[in-house]
């Protein structure tokens, strides 16, 4: 079952039938207001607001945003903010209730679910488009965030 909650997603496994996985399609993509795949783990909520108290995350997420699709590690990210890169991950955890691989990860499937439904792209180009380095990382990323596969995403928003 999937709920909203503020702008982050809730969900526990469950299988879903092909009604469902529209259902949550559709919670998922309208998840956040700038359409952020959220997903969290147990009943923490991303703290989307955190970046826009605190500057270094603002310049954290300016920088992800403007470069997604490139390698952006913990340690680059860290620079980025000023901040030693052990004290920058216990920061950006502790201020937003989510890594920030975690936090990456969920930027790079949320733009890729939008190409999705942009483009007929394929999904290797898609995956490697948002940052993937191969498609079978994207696959699994993709089906941690949503609870289906990008093809089965594809499939449901484009039913042949």
């Amino acid at each position: 079952m999937v709920r909203a909650v503020g702008v982050s997603i809730i969900r526990t496994r469950l299988s879903h039938s092909p009604d469902r996985k529209k259902e949550l399609i559709s919670e998922t993509t309208k998840s956040s207001a700038d359409g952020r795949c959220a997903r969290v783990q147990g009943s923490h909520a991303i703290n989307e607001s955190a970046f826009d108290y605190y500057s270094s995350l603002q310049k954290i997420r300016q920088h992800v945003e403007g470069h997604h699709s490139e390698d952006i590690r913990l340690k680059t990210a860290a620079r980025i903010a000023g901040m030693e890169t052990k004290y920058f991950s216990a920061f950006f955890h502790k201020k937003l209730g989510i890594t920030y691989s975690r936090w990456l990860t969920s930027l790079r499937i949320t733009k890729a679910m939008a190409l999705i439904k942009a483009t007929d792209a394929p999904l290797m180009h898609i995956g490697s488009t948002v940052g993937f380095r191969d498609l079978r990382t994207f696959e699994r990323s993709f089906k941690r965030c949503t609870n289906m596969t990008p093809w089965e995403f594809k499939k449901s928003i484009r039913p042949s």
